[in-house]
């Protein structure tokens, strides 16, 4: 289709230009005065979709526009014809691989499709911009723009050669909510670096994704006008080397950038060494979420400016005793301040050393919720226990990938006696794949998690211990430095562990803790834990009363599951009293579960699964009896003969 009225051949042209009538779609001889919509897609025979010239009414109401996937189309319309679109709200234009600019060069216009509210230019490789004009142009109601796939595109409005320009501003958009950039791998820069303070002053969320040769987003007084900034993204923009350029100081004190924005993405910028270069201390008040992935060169969040004295660092803060180093290599240092913080996540931060400064002031995360920092290389310790102090909300701590952290907390000064709460609401900790991690802390006090519910530790095969305590402390004989939860650390609310390739422990509990040690544990998972000889004792498993799933897989030197202490008394023991599934995988060593002289009663129990268990001939040594009232399930592979386990069951 290469028009919508085709002229017949007798027709009188000499009112209309031949090339007009042939190629384009709509001509001055249809007549749509009510139109309010215009969707064309594969459209590939026309080079216009209208003449040049139209009548002023033409298009007057429409409202939708869309072009797609027109492959020799060039050009949208004229400048005529766009005048005329006074009621055009939505313009979008998608894959048309022919196109060069959208509005073609006519005469003077400043104010284009006054009502335009959204724009979206998508997959136009050879689009090099929006429009040429000797003018600058206002765009007053346009609120969404999304460009991305357009690779030789290095400018929105053109500005002619012969022009003289006082200023940059060639595009206004005084009321634009969202921009979003991908592709636009022309552009040496965003926007001008004077622009008017309220040229983007509406904007609220700015994503920028793949655009290789932007080396930094905006100047700093650009930033200082995004007053309704709340969300930025930046992504695969591999030549950035930051966020926003330094300008010539002006004044001292706090700066205060995007006074409202809220969310802040960094992801797969190789080249990022900081977000900011400054002299001064710089707060983002409103911030609640913070994602840095991949940016493997990225130091610190604010570097400080060379200008700065080493002599002087001494009083940049007088409570936050500040190395030199301190400044240059932690992540978060006390020049830059997000009281509101809720989730940060740091991935790929391979040159960062310190994720924090030791000292910062009291209030600095303390609303922070979810902390995750994975693959981080360089990192030896997350934070100082006075840093950890003021984390009086966070709820979730995930680590991982990090191959140099040897330590969680860093120990600072010891303040005081008694039992230390570190993360009072915390209810989920993951620690993942580290694999000089020797402990979470070392500390001569008890510490207490008193609201964690889920602990995952997973191949921390140096950990020998969760708390590690100091040397000037004497410990109980069975509480050994290779225990992983002694006496010294107390989880109340405890009620998922999952441990795998702790390979470094003899023991997963002491054998004497309170009754009330684990008392909420509802699911315990031992896996790969190689030199566990035994799980726990008969006292700690007495006291596991809402366990109601044990699963031990891979310990290859298990030889028993509960280690038998002095008896006490006659009758039948109940273990585990909710306890519904029981399963041990390849564990070549165990000869029993228990040991003990006493009937053995375990009530719910449901469903049991023993596999590879090749050493295995009885559940219960030396029993009388033991009683699986409840049991629905036996499996056993590679069949073994497992006497008294349930004396009304059967094998399967």
């Amino acid at each position: 289709m290469k028009t919508f009225v085709q002229e017949g051949i007798s027709m009188n042209l000499e009112s209309v230009n031949n090339d007009d009538l042939k190629k384009a779609m709509f001509t001055s001889k249809v007549f749509f005065p009510s139109l309010e919509e215009l969707y064309i897609n594969g459209a590939n025979s026309i080079s216009a979709l209208w003449s040049h010239e139209l009548p002023t009414p033409y298009l007057g109401k429409l409202v939708y526009l869309g072009v797609m996937s027109c492959g020799t189309l060039r050009n949208l319309m004229s400048q005529s014809v766009a005048r005329g679109l006074l009621n055009l709200r939505r313009l979008h234009i998608k894959h048309c691989y022919s196109m060069e600019e959208v509005i073609t060069k006519g005469k003077s216009i400043k104010t284009l499709f006054p009502l335009l509210e959204e724009l979206n230019l998508k997959g136009l490789p050879k689009l090099k911009n929006f429009f040429l004009t000797e003018h600058a142009l206002q765009f007053p109601f346009l609120r969404e723009v999304k460009i991305s796939e357009c690779y030789k595109m290095k400018t929105f409005v053109q500005q002619e050669i012969s022009v003289s320009r006082e200023s940059d501003d060639e595009v206004f958009c005084p009321n634009l909510e969202k921009l979003y950039i991908s592709g636009a791998n022309s552009i040496n820069a965003l926007f001008s670096y004077q622009l008017p303070t309220s040229y983007f002053c509406k904007l609220e969320i700015l994503q920028v994704e793949n655009c290789s040769k932007l080396r930094n987003l905006m100047s700093q007084s650009v930033a200082s006008g995004l007053l309704n900034l709340l969300r930025l993204d930046i992504e695969n923009c591999y030549s950035m080397e930051e966020v926003i350029r330094e300008e010539e100081q002006l004044g001292e004190g706090m700066i205060t950038f995007f006074p409202l924005l809220k969310e802040l993405n960094l992801q797969t910028l190789p080249k990022l060494g900081h977000f900011f270069l400054t002299e001064h201390a710089l707060k983002f008040p409103l911030l609640r979420d913070m994602k840095i992935f991949d940016c493997h060169e990225m130091k610190t969040f604010v570097q400080w400016g060379i200008s700065e004295s080493t002599s002087s660092l001494q009083n940049v803060n007088s409570d936050d005793e500040v190395k030199v180093d301190d400044l240059s290599n932690a992540m978060f240092n006390s020049k830059v301040s997000c009281p509101n913080l809720k989730r940060l996540c740091i991935d790929g931060a391979n040159n960062m050393s310190a994720l924090f400064s030791y000292k910062l002031p009291i209030p600095y995360l303390s609303k922070l919720e979810i902390l995750k920092v994975h693959n981080c290389e360089k990192l030896r310790n997350l934070m100082s226990r006075s840093v950890a102090s003021d984390h009086l909300n966070l709820r979730r701590l995930d680590i991982e990938y990090c191959h140099s952290m040897e330590e969680v907390i860093r120990e600072d000064e010891q303040q005081g006696e008694g039992i230390m709460t570190l993360f009072p609401m915390l209810e989920v900790l993951k620690l993942h794949t580290l694999p000089k991690l020797g402990h979470f802390f070392l500390t001569e006090h008890p510490l207490k998690f008193p609201f964690l519910k889920d602990v995952t530790i997973y191949h921390c095969s140096e950990m020998k211990t969760f708390v590690k305590q100091g040397i000037s402390v004497s410990l109980e004989s069975d509480d050994e430095v290779k225990v992983m939860f002694n006496s010294k650390v107390f989880c109340p609310n405890l009620e998922k562990l999952y441990m795998s390739g702790a390979n470094s422990i003899n023991a997963l509990f002491s054998y004497q803790l309170p009754a009330s040690y684990f008392s909420k544990l509802e699911i315990l998972q031992v896996h790969f834990c190689g030199k566990l000889r035994n799980l726990m004792s008969q006292s700690v498993a007495r006291g596991l009363l809402n366990l109601r799933r044990l699963e031990i897989k891979d310990c290859y030197s298990m030889k028993e599951v509960i280690r038998e202490e002095e008896q006490q008394g006659e009758g039948i023991m109940t273990l585990f009293p909710l306890l519904e599934k029981l399963k041990l995988q390849r564990l070549p060593k165990l000869e029993h579960f228990f040991l003990t002289e006493q009937a053995l009663q375990i009530p719910l129990l449901m469903e049991v699964e023993i596999y590879d268990c090749n050493e295995m001939k009885t559940f219960v040594q030396q029993g009388i009896s033991v009683s699986t009232a409840s049991l629905q399930e036996v499996n056993y592979e590679y069949v073994q003969e497992v006497l008294d386990l349930n004396k009304s069951g059967t094998k399967s």
